[in-house]
């Protein structure tokens, strides 16, 4: 399999007043084509920020990420963000619909931002894929926390993305519901050949996945050791 996804001498600084917080120190990564990554760790670890970095969420201090090949940190603003809502589908813990619009508008709406005409016949497959066929018309107050997050699936996966980026996508839903979403994220991972990273503190969720990378103090552990989770 071809690399999906490498970065190489990663680094990230914040600056909390004068003191400087290192959350990245110096990460190698590579993800291939098609793989299932689990990101795991303690709270404060650096798993986000990994995560925001290698989908260009974010600017490293020090390193690089290349996405299919492409360096990202060598793209202006404007192609990162173009490139990105391209190749990256993104799920968050909260789901971020927008309130005034129905279930299929809210799937449509990234695609509308980025000028983009939608595949009509792969949205309602990915609708029925996510069994939401009968709530197209739905606003998201009318939803429940599963249905809301399917949604937010929906969207991430709109626009064909190669790579799927996950940050604590079940962490808040109970735990059937969250069994559920991740058997559809695994689903949809599977039949539409994507790359998949999830950043999740529940081992019964990393286990699920192909490869666990762990993190701790901002540096990814060699395989065996432990560094916890929160």
């Amino acid at each position: 399999m071809q690399s999906m996804i490498r970065a190489t001498g990663l680094s990230k600084f914040y600056h909390q007043g004068e003191m400087e917080v290192q959350a990245l120190r110096n990460v190698d990564f590579e993800v291939s084509e098609q793989e299932s990554v689990a990101i795991v760790g303690k709270s404060g670890s650096g798993k986000s920020t990994l995560l925001h970095l290698l989908g260009g969420l974010d600017r490293p201090t020090g390193g690089s990420v290349w996405i299919a090949g492409v360096e990202i940190g060598e793209l202006g603003e404007d192609a990162r963000s173009r490139f990105r809502r391209k190749n990256i589908g993104f799920v968050f813990q909260f789901f971020n619909l927008i309130p005034e619009l129905n279930v299929k508008e809210n799937i449509l709406f990234p695609l509308l931002l980025s000028r983009t005409d939608p595949d009509e016949a792969y949205i309602d497959q990915l609708i029925c894929d996510l069994e939401m066929q009968d709530r197209i018309f739905h606003l998201p107050h009318q939803l429940s926390g599963g249905e809301q997050q399917r949604i937010a699936i929906a969207r991430a996966l709109a626009a064909k993305p190669r790579i799927v980026m996950c940050d604590e996508p079940t962490g808040n839903l109970d735990e059937e519901t969250g069994k559920f979403v991740l058997e559809k994220l695994m689903e949809l991972q599977s039949k539409y050949r994507q790359t998949l990273l999830m950043v999740t503190h529940d081992r019964d969720i990393a286990v699920r996945m192909s490869r666990t990378v762990t993190l701790s103090h901002g540096e990814i552990l060699a395989p065996g050791k432990e560094g916890g989770q929160a």
